[in-house]
């Protein structure tokens, strides 16, 4: 039996091995995303788009703005009458450590976005709202929800 051919095959299956394990431990793993929405933020946006969409004082502060020469605007700025307030409405219902931005639009894409930080993640739903078609435009709302700074 020839010792020298046999160590020579051991030894290259050894830095085989050696070679396999150092790139498995030094490649960078992939860092799983979190694309699930918390459940807590999940059913209080479901439980606000509901009461919105089925409150009629509400559905009408919307449709009372005029945003005929805007593309959207802010809850707190149909918030501003004291039975709208929606931006009160939403805050007490969403998740403590949560903080949140909505808005109304003519349109289905965002229209004010520059409330809302693009270094979190963030969890957004929205409704259609539709009144009278021939007297009122349709109306998009949208709630944004966020995990606060601690």
């Amino acid at each position: 039996m020839d010792n020298k051919g046999f160590i020579r095959t051991l030894e290259a299956v050894v830095s085989i091995i050696l070679i396999f394990s150092f790139i498995f431990f030094i490649l960078p793993k992939q860092i799983e995303i979190e694309t699930q929405i918390p459940e807590n933020v999940q059913l209080s946006q479901a439980f606000i788009l509901n009461e919105i969409l089925y409150n009629s004082t509400f559905r009408d502060c919307i449709f009372g703005y005029n945003l005929n020469n805007l593309e959207g605007v802010n809850c707190k700025l149909i918030s501003s009458n004291p039975s709208c307030d929606i931006n009160k409405f939403i805050g007490d219902e969403i998740p403590p450590s949560y903080e949140f931005a909505c808005e109304v639009c003519n349109q289905v894409a965002t229209c004010i976005g520059e409330d809302v930080p693009f270094d979190k993640n963030v969890y957004a739903n929205s409704i259609f709202l539709v009144k009278d078609p021939l007297v009122n435009s349709p109306k998009v709302l949208r709630v944004y929800v966020w995990e606060r700074e601690i």
